[in-house]
């Protein structure tokens, strides 16, 4: 007895999957249906379900590449907008540089870059933010024996002006001798401080979490509480920045080495990079807005955390 293939099924008219089957499953998606109730309800595979679910992804990718007709133009426009340009001197800018557009397509594309860059910053200003991770990348040679290597780097929110410092201890007093690094490094200290991830212990504990506060009280800052899902995204995208521009190039395994290194590429490469909504200098960025409104350096001391040091995660 021969199989009986996909093609050779009969599929009834309302439910074709070449007359709208991909638009169906799109809203059934929408209302976060799951693969097996559409396709109970087209009544059609779950294979074919599954595979216009990719197609429907992939073209979402391709909608978001998608160039605008100014993009080339971007950075002669962001410029003209600082400077508190409309949109007719804009337009009339571009034709004096031989850019044939309508005045309409620039209007939408100046109304397009405002609205993204109002929304990116809305609820950032100078000096109010400053992200926390805390992550292992392995172990490294330091003289005769091998440690395992900690990286802890502080990011601030508003200008992406970042410190990484690396260590060989995981313990909660590293962790809190890397903020005061990070302040005398940036020669301020953010309003807030919010800790993205951290793989050397749970900071939910609520002993953890009582000590680690007041070190900050000590310093006139304040622990601001994650949301989990944005955590999560905001470290995942973190640690594929440091892994794919720096960890992934080194080829050795000195840790003394690594520590020079560290150092040399997020002051020469990350804080001398361009800001992604701004389009200016990170370094400038924070030195002309965000330092000013950080809170001043005062004299302070350490909490001694030694004899009630938190536990790790057990692995």
């Amino acid at each position: 007895m021969s199989k009986l293939l996909d093609s050779d099924l009969v599929w009834p008219v309302e439910n074709n999957p070449c007359v709208n089957i991909k638009q169906k499953v799109k809203k059934l998606l929408r209302k976060d249906k799951t693969d097996s109730f559409i396709a109970r309800q087209l009544s059609i595979p779950r294979s074919r379900v599954m595979a216009l679910k990719k197609e429907i992804i992939q073209d979402k990718k391709k909608w978001n590449k998608k160039k605008r007709l100014l993009d080339e133009h971007y950075p002669l426009i962001m410029n003209c907008t600082r400077k508190k340009q409309d949109a007719k001197q804009i337009h009339a800018y571009l034709l004096s540089i031989n850019v044939r557009l309508s005045y309409s397509t620039v209007a939408r594309y100046t109304a397009f870059l405002v609205k993204k860059q109002k929304a990116s910053m809305q609820f950032l200003t100078p000096g109010s933010e400053g992200k926390v991770f805390f992550m292992p990348i392995g172990k490294f040679k330091n003289g005769s024996k091998k440690i395992n290597a900690w990286v802890f780097f502080m990011r601030l929110s508003y200008s992406k002006y970042s410190f990484y410092q690396l260590v060989g201890s995981s313990s909660f007093v590293t962790f809190l001798d890397c903020h005061l690094q990070a302040f005398l490094f940036f020669k301020g200290i953010p309003h807030t401080i919010r800790v993205n991830y951290t793989a050397a212990f749970n900071m939910n504990i609520p002993a953890i979490n009582e000590k680690y506060i007041d070190f900050l009280r000590n310093f006139g800052t304040v622990l601001v509480p994650g949301n989990k899902r944005c955590s999560f995204i905001h470290c995942a995208r973190e640690t594929r920045f440091f892994k794919e521009n720096f960890q992934y190039h080194t080829l050795h395994r000195n840790y003394k080495r690594l520590e020079k290194e560290l150092q040399r590429w997020y002051t020469t490469h990350v804080n001398l990079g361009v800001h992604p909504i701004t389009n200016c200098c990170i370094k400038k960025e924070f030195l002309k807005k965000e330092q000013p409104a950080m809170l001043p350096l005062k004299k302070f001391c350490i909490v001694n955390t030694k004899s009630n040091e938190p536990e790790r995660k057990k692995n």
